[in-house]
C-alpha cells in the first residue's frame, strides 16, 4: 500500500514503474496493434536508460506539444538551436532530423564537455535558441562565468531531462 496523495481521487491507481515496464518489454508492441510504432530510447539522465514504444499518433503528439512548448519558450520553427545532451547522436534518422530542425548538436556532461566550442558554435550559426539538459546547460553557464565569457546571442534556452534545481537555474539565468 502507498501512502495517500494530495490527489486523493488517483489514491488507488496502479503505480506503473519503469522496473515494470522494462521487466514487460517483450510485450510491446501488443500484437493486436496493427499500425507502425517508433521505438524511443531515453538517454537515462535519471537513472537506466529506457526503451518505450509509441505509435504513429503519438509520435505526431509528442513532436506537436514537443513544438509548442518551445513555442512559448521564444523558439520560432526555422530558427537554428544548438542541443546539448548526455550521449552523441549516432543514428541516421536524428542526424537527418538534426539537419532539417537547424540543429547544432553537442554531447556536453560532466565528465566531456568543451566551452569554446559551444560558444563557437552558437556564434558562427547565430543560433539564438539553446536546449539541454538542466545540468548541462548549468555547466556550460558557470563555466562561462568562470572564464568570463558573454552570452553569445541566446535569447531562450529550454531545460530538458534531469531537474532543473533552483541553484541551477539561478547559475543559467545570469
Amino acid at each position: 500500500d502507498r501512502p495517500a496523495s494530495k490527489y486523493a481521487r488517483l489514491d488507488g491507481l496502479p503505480v506503473v514503474t519503469k522496473h515494470d515496464l522494462r521487466a514487460a518489454l517483450h510485450e510491446f508492441p501488443l500484437p493486436a496493434y496493427r499500425g507502425k510504432v517508433f521505438k524511443v530510447h531515453t538517454s537515462g539522465s535519471t537513472g537506466e536508460p529506457m526503451v518505450y514504444y509509441r505509435s504513429r499518433e503519438q509520435e505526431s503528439w509528442f513532436w506537436g506539444l514537443r513544438l509548442r512548448m518551445w513555442n512559448w519558450a521564444g523558439y520560432q520553427p526555422g530558427e537554428p538551436y544548438l542541443t546539448l545532451n548526455l550521449n552523441p547522436r549516432t543514428a541516421l534518422r536524428k542526424r537527418i532530423q538534426d539537419v532539417l530542425f537547424r540543429c547544432s548538436y553537442h554531447g556536453f556532461n560532466a565528465n566531456s564537455h568543451d566551452v569554446e566550442a559551444v560558444v563557437r558554435d552558437l556564434r558562427r550559426y547565430r543560433t539564438p535558441n539553446l536546449i539541454g539538459y538542466a545540468s548541462s546547460l548549468f555547466l556550460l553557464s558557470r563555466a562561462m562565468r568562470e572564464l568570463s565569457i558573454p552570452n553569445p546571442g541566446v535569447r531562450t534556452i529550454l531545460s530538458t531531462g534531469d531537474t532543473l534545481l533552483p541553484n541551477y537555474r539561478s547559475t543559467i539565468e545570469h
